[in-house]
């Protein structure tokens, strides 16, 4: 049996660097390099080494000489052998250039070079 498709924006294979920082439990900062595994315009899911609560605020940033970044909520965490997938749920309002592209437009160009990501 299938399961029904709720998302409302399609998905969207991908194999592309990025870079996931967020606060821990106790406020420790953390900085995790992974790869985005699929996107549509309202989500990510990337896959890293390290876990992330669910509900956690990250912000997600394509590596580089001029880093780019949104931010999102993990609306899930799951183990899959040594690594953890995480869907992220973006705020569209997060971009921190108002004339920012969609996110499927940044990550299906040449550069992702439209949103800003402060180390």
């Amino acid at each position: 049996m299938e399961r029904q498709n709720k998302r409302r924006s399609e998905r969207r294979p991908a194999d592309a660097p990025v870079f996931v920082r967020w606060r821990g439990i106790a406020g420790e900062p953390h900085v995790e390099r992974g790869r985005v595994l699929d996107f549509s315009e309202t989500g990510l899911r990337v896959e890293i080494a390290e876990p992330i609560d669910a509900a956690s605020l990250v912000v997600a940033g394509m590596p580089g000489e001029n880093r780019h970044a949104c931010v999102g909520r993990v609306r899930y965490c799951l183990p899959k052998q040594t690594k953890y997938i995480v869907g992220l749920q973006l705020n569209p309002n997060s971009y921190e250039l108002h004339s920012a592209p969609k996110v499927s437009e940044v990550l299906s160009g040449d550069q992702y070079s439209m949103l800003r990501f402060r180390p």
